[in-house]
């Protein structure tokens, strides 16, 4: 069994521009889908997976029709979960909506919705989600078309999980891609997870190891980045780990089904 808590599609109508313009803005990124919703499912029945569709608000004015498009696609094999945008005028009155249609949880990302994770305007958000419970997944650490210092570095993400009230909170890429010296001494130990979404050929095995022991296995959850990492490489890298069997079925779907819900 494989839960991949990290996956992304976009509506058909756009999935071919958007993968063109984020794979030029990345560097000459190479999707392993198409973009769409199909193209996803079909990456994941190839991987036996479950997987979590993540939307990413970039326009504060279009939550409400991001979050439909994402509930018309539960399926058998997609878990999606809600959109969200702190800087939206309707943030809070979005966010009950997203509860309302049964969303588990929402995904942040700094850098795409031009907030710092620390932004005082953000913290009405955060509290609102740690009343409805839901689980928060925030990109972490720095984007490959985005310049540095990241929006989302380890330590203010540290500094704001007291918002939150105890609702789960992931930290992706590992607590900060390309910034897991600090998301070492600033995360691993706290109460949030991290995911392992393209920490593929980046990642080297003895600071994974390091972190996986400061913070526990079972705080760390599968995830691929789909479609810009191959949930096959993203689960043989953990297969690949020094791991006991214990510990990577933890991380590759029992930690996710734990906190989905999942029997």
């Amino acid at each position: 069994m494989l839960i991949d808590f990290h996956t992304h599609a976009f509506p058909d109508a756009v999935a071919g521009r958007a993968l063109a313009h984020l794979s030029q803005a990345g560097g000459a990124l190479r999707p392993r889908t198409d973009g769409t919703v199909a193209g996803l499912t079909q990456a994941l029945e190839q991987a036996d997976a479950l997987g979590v569709l993540l939307p990413v608000a970039t326009n504060p004015l279009k939550l409400k029709s991001m979050n439909d498009w994402a509930k018309g696609h539960a399926s058998p094999r997609i878990i999606p979960f809600g959109a969200a945008h702190p800087l939206a005028p309707d943030a809070l009155e979005q966010l009950h909506y997203a509860k309302a249609l049964g969303f588990q949880g929402v995904k942040l990302h700094p850098e795409y919705q031009n907030f710092q994770v620390d932004d005082p305007r953000a913290i009405r958000l955060y509290k609102e989600i740690g009343r409805l419970g839901l689980i928060t997944v925030f990109h972490a650490g720095l984007d490959v078309a985005y310049m540095p210092p990241a929006r989302c570095e380890p330590q203010a993400l540290a500094s704001v999980l007291k918002y939150f009230d105890g609702a789960p909170v992931v930290a992706a890429h590992m607590g900060g891609f390309l910034r897991w010296e600090e998301a070492f001494r600033h995360l691993c130990g706290l109460p949030l997870y991290l995911d392992t979404a393209y920490c593929h050929s980046c990642m080297v095995v003895p600071l994974a190891m390091k972190m996986i022991e400061k913070h526990g296995a079972d705080k760390i959850l599968f995830g691929s980045d789909l479609p810009w990492s191959s949930a096959v490489d993203q689960r043989d890298m953990v297969l690949s780990w020094p791991l006991s069997q214990e510990e990577k079925d933890m991380i590759l779907y029992g930690n996710a089904r734990r906190l989905l819900g999942i029997e």
